[in-house]
């Protein structure tokens, strides 16, 4: 959804791309296990190219496994 990568990309502006890739996680877990539908996030697999830092992760829920890859610009 580009309006979650817009806000996530507001929130971590000028941040540290380690740093980003360090909470990105847990950010989005803490997120998306809010709504009571999904079980769980897992396999993430956090990359940088230039100034964006792609997530792909996995959402489980209780009818399907959902694979799932946001991107961040980060403007550093």
């Amino acid at each position: 959804d580009s309006s979650t990568s817009r806000g996530l990309g507001d929130v971590y502006k000028r941040q540290d791309k380690d740093y980003v890739c360090a909470v990105l996680p847990s950010r989005i877990k803490e997120a998306l296990t809010m709504d009571d539908r999904i079980e769980d996030v897992t396999d993430f697999d956090i990359s940088v190219k230039k100034k964006n830092v792609f997530a792909k992760f996995t959402v489980v829920t209780a009818d399907e496994d959902l694979e799932i890859e946001p991107e961040v610009n980060i403007n550093v």
